[in-house]
């Protein structure tokens, strides 16, 4: 309940069952399906992304020190100056034909939104957390 999104409660839940002493079985013939169609869309999907960079320093501040990420000074800069450009980013992206020859362009503006957003998320966590 202290995880503000979806992401990392899961794992923090069953790392109290298994210090508890429950024994945790998976039953490989169980089938669950999750609508995603949400999220098929770049902007819902890097949304979702951000919230994913929020719970991963929740669970960091709540004491799961395997979360940790660490950004660099250099890192810190770079991945803040790469923020401050996010609306471009989109349009860098928006403007790439949806040809395969195009796939690298359109691929490397996804990744660089895709860095943004975590580090947004992560970094920023007080802020989305509204």
């Amino acid at each position: 309940e202290n995880f503000p999104f979806a992401g990392y409660e899961d794992l923090a839940f069953a790392e109290k069952l298994i210090q508890s002493g429950v024994k945790i079985y998976i039953y490989p013939l169980s089938v669950v399906y999750h609508n995603e169609t949400d999220r098929c869309e770049l902007r819902p999907w890097l949304n979702r992304k951000t919230r994913g960079g929020v719970t991963i320093r929740t669970a960091n501040e709540l004491g799961y020190k395997q979360t940790l990420i660490y950004y660099s000074p250099f890192k810190r800069f770079f991945y803040g100056l790469l923020l401050q450009f996010k609306a471009l980013w989109f349009v860098c992206y928006s403007v790439v034909p949806n040809k395969k020859r195009f796939d690298a362009a359109a691929f490397l503006f996804i990744d660089v939104l895709l860095a943004v957003h975590l580090f947004d998320g992560y970094m920023n966590y007080k802020k989305h957390l509204h």
